[in-house]
């Protein structure tokens, strides 16, 4: 039996996190191009415990996301990302109040972090 979500998830903490309001609700797609780079970024969230990834899309099939998953090009991830911003900071950039959660695809997943002294050759394939 394969473990759930991830390994050591802070259930509690991500209680009340939902009960806080401060989650947001993504899909992202690994691509063919700079898969490697958008793993390691995925990887990093989850490990620092901002990111939940909870079902995956495989071709036409959906599974819960295993704790230690073999992503692969073309699969789309849904998770939750912590969001901790305070709930006036939300509503004063225009954040909605209201507590239904929509999908969306997040910059902070999305937007791949570019390492200082990599090659133009990475950097363009990380951009792609």
């Amino acid at each position: 039996v394969n473990q759930a979500f991830i390994a050591q998830l802070p259930i509690k903490t991500w209680i009340q996190y939902i009960n806080d309001g401060q989650i947001k609700l993504g899909k992202t797609t690994l691509k063919e191009a700079g898969f490697g780079f958008q793993r390691a970024h995925l990887n990093a969230l989850i490990r620092s415990g901002e990111l939940v990834p909870l079902l995956l899309q495989r071709e036409k099939s959906f599974q819960v996301a295993s704790g230690n998953e073999d992503w692969q090009p073309g699969d789309n991830i849904i998770y939750l990302l912590h969001d901790p911003r305070p709930k006036l900071l939300k509503r004063l950039s225009g954040g909605t109040s209201s507590s239904r959660l929509a999908l969306e695809k997040l910059p902070k997943v999305e937007e791949l972090p570019i390492a200082t002294g990599a090659s133009n050759s990475t950097v363009d394939e990380s951009v792609n």
